[in-house]
């Protein structure tokens, strides 16, 4: 029985490492039995099995093959045996045979030798062996040897090599005895390089004697060819090749097309009998397109196309001709009926796909997006149109819309359908667009930011034609219709703006919802900031007109069961300004999405805040042009010039009938509505609008109250100029030429006594809470008059002194509750230098008589004073 080997181990190979062709001894266990037991010998990966030579169990001598530089293992594998291990490696590399040394192969020098191959840079110096032995170390300069010999060089593999050169670059220092011992060393060097020329000739003896064998074998087999055969060898061979080649040509072509026809015989028969129905398809297409049965149609022609698209057949050719004729006809129909706008989503779907059968280059799709966005904005001009012709026809139905007007009616229609359609228009683009997504998808957002924009505009031009910029009018020319809306007045223009706010932003929640990016609803987000900004302004303009208006209203009535004397006047301005709180709101807080607050931007805060202000302080206004002090007209920057066509022209005309009725009671009102305003309405009113949404009523209360109090300063003036008036003309024409005939007073201190009580009983009338304050203000003006014309009085004797006095002191004592200070001490100085003369038993009777009939004139002055805080 045969028995199995254990596989065979590698021990141990020697050398252990080698260039390509080392001859190495490989020793180690169960080698193998014998030279035809060894199946492979791989040592670095490369079989080197011919090589192989078996000499033992334990013993074999191979040489390395072309392997690859590195270490590698030496795998053995025997028949008996199988794949043996390894447990040394052999490493391969590779020597670099110099210029001057022998080798049995070819050696490339293009990257060893200089100017081999133009090969520049190799370096001519420091490459050279110390070929005499006695290196001292020291190199002399290259430049210094390139001076003294120029044309030379020390390098030993060089053309132009110079052994001085050499010897002074190398051996510059040494001593003769050592250049003589350098020359029997380079003679040793001579006498072993060639002791290595004949080992490299017997290390390769047997490849030589090869060479030989092989070159005298072939040269014998060559005469031998020669003699037999005739030169060259194979003029023979090429005839009978020829001649086999020709006939079977021959054979071959006759074979071969005899089996071409009668394949063709064959083929044509049954091609008639199998595809007769192309000659029935055109009339099967026409039917079938009649029916609208596309499907049938696209799969006849694509069954004819792919059987008979490159047919040779003359007949085939014909019936296709005609066939594709018919087939361009049935995909201009496609087309057709793909860009007749409205068509179902599911309808185009299957019109597109019927159209990329047909041509599968075509974008079918992406026309039809673009045929829709151009007819979305075809739709939104059409609907313009219809209400522009149902405003002027008058065949607008009113009653059917819950008091909205038309215009609140097409914002409504036209963002509804706007919402609608752009949803339809993203659903179809989103399933359309063609590979290039990227292109597609920014295409398709502009159209999308260019339909919502046109319809921001559309509907602005149906609320606010006006606030449209003057650049889109020209852009779009004359398209922009004209809107009959007339009937309107302020409130109801906010009404609608505030309508087509909310529809506006229930518009962009819609759009939001459908995954349209904030990009593309970014002209609707300007469009509410816009219907914001216009109703506060049509809406502070309205308010500001019906406070005007107020003046035709008052009826100068104090209400004197009320705990603070007013008229109607501040009631109906606070309804007017809490008449505009709702809208206020509404138009001031941002409920919609991506709305921002109006007050971040400087600009519109700045108006927001200068139309509010203009409102409160409107009240000023009114009460200027009802007591006639000035009649100003509006501000510019609140009134544009339609608006001023509409000003209270009633209103003007009745201040200018009542510019001479105003009177003391009337500006006591108006001082008295102005205190209620300031204390109380103002107050009240900013607070309320702050709740409402408006900032910064802090600002607006400070500046209402500053043109408050300067209002009611100047009616203060006015009041005491109109009742001193009278009185300080008397005083310049007191004299005392003609003295009372009985011992009293002068007459004109009894009309000054007099005219202070028809004030004060005035002031206690209409305005208590500051009586005594404008009182004292009124004697106090008087009585500087009075001191000052007084000054003015000659005294002639003594009985005018006496008199002077008199009426001094009789004044002194009336208005003593009133009298501050200053003015009693320059009464004092008018007095003084007067006493000297005084007839005392004449003003003594004077005074007495002048108290006793002036009593009740002095007590009602003195009584009933009210504190103020004025």
């Amino acid at each position: 029985m045969a028995t199995t080997s254990a596989c065979p181990i590698v021990t141990g190979v020697s050398p252990k490492d080698g260039i390509p062709g080392t001859q190495v001894t490989i020793r180690g266990e169960n080698l193998g039995s014998g030279q035809s037991d060894l199946v492979a010998l791989i040592i670095c990966g490369t079989d080197c099995l011919v090589t192989a030579k078996w000499k033992s169990p334990s013993k074999i001598v191979a040489r390395v093959g072309q392997a690859k530089r590195g270490l590698g293992d030496i795998i053995l594998v025997t028949k008996s045996g199988g794949r043996g291990t390894s447990n040394v490696q052999f490493r391969v590399f590779f020597e670099q045979v110099g210029p001057l040394a022998e080798s049995s192969v070819w050696v490339d020098e293009t990257r060893t030798v200089p100017i081999r191959n133009a090969i520049r840079n190799v370096t001519e110096a420091q490459n050279n062996k110390d070929i005499l032995g006695i290196s001292t170390g020291e190199v002399t300069d290259q430049a210094i040897m390139q001076k003294y010999f120029p044309d030379s060089s020390g390098n030993l593999r060089m053309n132009n090599f110079n052994p001085a050169w050499y010897i002074l670059e190398s051996y510059k220092s040494a001593k003769m005895s050592d250049i003589m011992v350098g020359i029997s060393n380079l003679k040793k060097e001579i006498m072993k390089e060639k002791q290595s020329s004949k080992d490299v000739h017997k290390s390769n003896l047997y490849s030589l004697i090869h060479c030989v064998d092989a070159l005298d074998t072939l040269h014998k087999t060559i005469e031998s060819d020669c003699e037999s055969h005739g030169w060259p060898l194979t003029t023979s061979v090429a005839e009978r090749v020829n001649a086999a080649r020709e006939t079977s040509d021959k054979l071959f072509s006759g074979i071969l097309s005899r089996k071409d026809k009668a394949d063709a015989t064959r083929n044509a028969l049954s091609v008639l009998t199998r595809f007769r129905f192309i000659f029935y398809l055109i009339e099967n297409i026409e039917k079938n397109l009649n029916d609208g049965d596309y499907a049938a149609i696209l799969s006849d022609y694509s069954r004819a196309k792919s059987l008979f698209k490159d047919t040779e057949i003359s007949l085939f050719k014909e019936v296709m001709d005609h066939l594709n004729v018919k087939i361009q006809k049935f995909k201009e129909t496609l087309q057709q009926r793909l860009m007749g706008i409205p068509t179902s989503l599911e309808e185009q779907s299957k019109l597109i796909k019927y159209l990329m059968i047909l041509d599968p280059d075509s974008n079918p799709g992406w026309n039809c997006v673009t045929t829709y966005h151009c007819w979305l904005e075809d739709q939104m001009w059409e609907l313009q149109e219809k209400y522009v012709k149902m405003s002027v026809d008058k065949n607008y139905d009113q009653s059917a819309n819950d008091n909205q007007s038309y215009i609140n009616s097409f914002v409504s229609e036209f963002l509804g359908m706007l919402c609608e359609k752009l949803v339809a228009f993203t659903k179809l683009a989103s399933i359309y667009t063609t590979a290039n997504q990227e292109d597609n998808t920014e295409d398709v957002n502009q159209m999308i930011r260019n339909s919502i924009n046109l319809g921001s505009w559309l509907v602005l031009n149906a609320i606010v034609p006006e606030a449209i910029p003057q650049s889109v009018k020209d852009e779009y020319g004359n398209r922009f219709a004209k809107f009959n809306d007339l009937s309107r007045d302020g409130f109801e223009q906010v009404e609608s703006l505030i309508q087509a706010l909310k529809t506006v932003r229930s518009s962009l929640k819609t759009l939001l919802e459908s995954q349209f990016s904030r990009h593309n609803v970014q002209p609707l987000i300007e469009l509410s900031k816009t219907l914001r900004i216009k109703g506060i302004e049509v809406l502070t303009t309205t308010v500001v007109e019906g406070i005007l208006a107020l003046s035709t209203k008052e009826n100068w009535k104090i209400d004197y069961t009320a705990q603070n004397f007013k008229t109607l006047l501040p009631d109906l301005y606070e309804a007017k300004i809490n008449e505009m709180l709702p809208s206020t709101k509404l138009l001031l807080t941002s409920n919609g999405v991506f709305e921002d607050d109006l007050f971040i931007n400087d600009s519109i805060r700045q108006l927001i805040v200068d139309r509010y202000m203009m409102v409160v302080c409107t009240i000023k206004e009114c009460l200027e042009q009802m007591l006639a002090i000035k009649l100003r007209k509006r501000p510019h920057r609140l009134f544009n010039e339609s608006d001023s066509g509409s000003t209270n022209s009633a209103a003007v005309e009745e201040q200018k009938k009542s510019s001479s009725e105003v009177n003391g009671r009337r500006l006591l009102i108006a001082i008295s509505n102005l205190d209620y305003i300031l204390n109380g309405s103002l107050p009240q009113i900013c607070k309320k609008l702050s709740d409402n949404g408006l900032k910064y009523s802090d600002l607006i209360l400070d500046k209402a109250k500053g043109d408050m109090s300067v209002l009611r300063s100047d009616l203060i003036s006015k009041y005491l100029e109109l009742k001193t008036g009278p009185l300080l003309s008397l005083l310049d024409c007191i004299s005392y030429e003609h003295l009372p005939e009985e011992d009293d007073v002068s007459a004109y201190i009894k009309e000054l006594v007099m005219g202070m009580i028809f004030v004060k009983a005035e002031l206690n009338l209409v305005i208590p809470a500051i009586s005594s304050h404008l009182l004292q203000s009124a004697i106090r003006i008087v009585l500087k008059q009075f001191v000052k014309a007084l000054k003015t009085i000659i005294v002639r004797n003594d009985e005018h002194a006496t008199q002077i006095v008199i009426d001094v002191t009789a004044v002194e004592e009336a208005f003593d509750m009133y009298i501050d200070d200053e003015v009693r001490r320059v009464m004092n100085d008018l007095r003084a230098p007067l006493k000297a003369v005084l007839d005392r038993e004449l003003f003594e009777e004077s005074m007495t008589n002048f108290k006793g009939a002036m009593f009740f004139a002095i007590e009602s002055i003195s009584s009933n004073n009210h504190t103020s805080d004025v």
